[in-house]
């Protein structure tokens, strides 16, 4: 549906920094159109939309990784990391630098999907040789 294809281009896209021209451009849709039709799906607007996306991604990633807040900063899709700082301590009462400190205090979490993929990779394929050579002998 629409509202499918709407969500699947905005979460896939949404730490890029296009504009919502872009945006409606990759919808097929003009700009007007795209708002509205972006906020009857979502039911708010797309910058409030992007930035709780960035937001949310960012905070995962100081919990999970050990990249610093520059990196994160721009990995998120923020261009500036004072700009960062600001909006992040607005939405979760601390800045981003404090959080990871309070929260490495208490727990650690490691999140590395690339390696439980790897180790996914790596049993499947380590069973193929051994069923090749059933199959083949």
């Amino acid at each position: 549906s629409r509202a499918d294809n709407l969500r699947q281009t905005m979460e896939a896209n949404c730490l890029f920094n296009l504009t919502l021209e872009n945006y409606a451009r990759l919808n097929n849709l003009s700009l007007s159109s795209f708002k509205r039709h972006f906020f009857s799906v979502f039911h708010m607007s797309p910058g409030q939309w992007l930035l709780r996306q960035k937001l949310d991604y960012a905070h995962k990633l100081l919990l999970t990784s050990d990249r610093s807040i520059s990196e994160i900063c721009f990995e998120s899709g923020f261009e500036d990391s004072t700009n960062f700082s600001h909006v992040f301590k607005k939405k979760f009462g601390e800045s981003p630098l404090k959080f990871r400190a309070k929260f490495n205090r208490h727990t650690v979490i490691k999140y590395e999907p690339r390696s439980q993929i790897v180790d996914l990779f790596n049993k499947v394929f380590a069973v193929i040789p051994i069923y090749l050579y059933w199959t083949i002998k």
